[in-house]
């Protein structure tokens, strides 16, 4: 699990189930402190998750995400890995791929870190 703190408070989570039938693969989950939503804590926590998934030879991370929920479908896009979207009704299946080559790999900052740092 990776965390995000403000003032000492617990703002955001990212968990991740590792598949018991498919031990590559595991079904990643988060969630934000409203008031923290869109400030780049999201895209921090599940890029950080999904190196510690690779280190631990996880190579997808799976999520169902609302068809609505477009800024989550964003969190996944703006990580830098490869990300592949099923559409079935009503919710979108993410696979988010958590190994990348050497020549692909981008920095993991997050945006507006300083806004959800409490800075």
């Amino acid at each position: 699990m990776a965390t995000g703190e403000r003032d000492g408070q617990v703002v955001g989570h990212a968990g991740l189930e590792r598949e018991s039938d498919h031990p590559e693969r595991a079904e990643v989950a988060l969630e934000i402190a409203d008031a923290l939503q869109g400030k780049g804590l999201g895209t921090a926590l599940l890029c950080q998750l999904a190196q510690v998934a690779d280190e631990l030879g996880i190579q997808v991370l799976d999520a169902e995400v609302l068809a609505e929920n477009h800024k989550m479908l964003r969190v996944f896009r703006d990580c830098g890995y490869p990300v592949k979207v099923h559409s079935l009704p009503g919710v979108q299946l993410v696979e988010l791929r958590t190994s990348l080559a050497a020549k692909d790999l981008k920095p993991l900052e997050p945006p507006n870190q300083a806004a959800w740092q409490g800075s």
